[in-house]
């Protein structure tokens, strides 16, 4: 007694293009979606820069202290914006010493809309340009 399937080859084919679509995937967040991803960033603390807060929903209540304009530079410029990955996260930051002080008096990590826009436009355009796969 035999039992046969048809269309096996269909989903050998299925299985295939999956593990191309998941080695694009490692290729993709190996290397190119760090730098988008860190333009995104970048533009976003530029925005709730000069929205002083309100891009995010955080009130700043008047002028930030600007010495130098290091912290904004650092966070608003994508070649000095500081990226950690560990455990899974990523993470943008300065490497401004007291950068964190500031932040503890005035909020300016949060994502405003256009980034989370932007962000959810790069998941879709990887979907809709780098895979065989049909993932929706």
């Amino acid at each position: 007694m035999n039992i046969t399937i048809a269309g096996w080859r269909n989903v050998e084919q299925v299985f295939e293009n999956i593990q191309d679509d998941l080695e694009n995937l490692d290729a993709y967040l190996a290397g190119g979606v760090v730098d988008d991803l860190r333009d995104i960033v970048a533009d976003n603390y530029q925005d709730v820069w000069s929205s002083k807060g309100a891009a995010i929903n955080s009130n700043w209540n008047g002028n930030t202290l600007v010495k130098s304009g290091r912290l904004r530079a650092s966070l608003t410029n994508p070649n000095q914006l500081q990226v950690r990955q560990a455990g899974g996260l990523i993470s943008f930051g300065t490497s401004v010493p007291y950068g964190k002080y500031v932040n503890a008096m005035y909020r300016f990590e949060g994502l405003t809309a256009e980034a989370i826009e932007q962000i959810d436009d790069l998941v879709e355009e990887f979907l809709d340009t780098r895979t065989k796969a049909n993932w929706r």
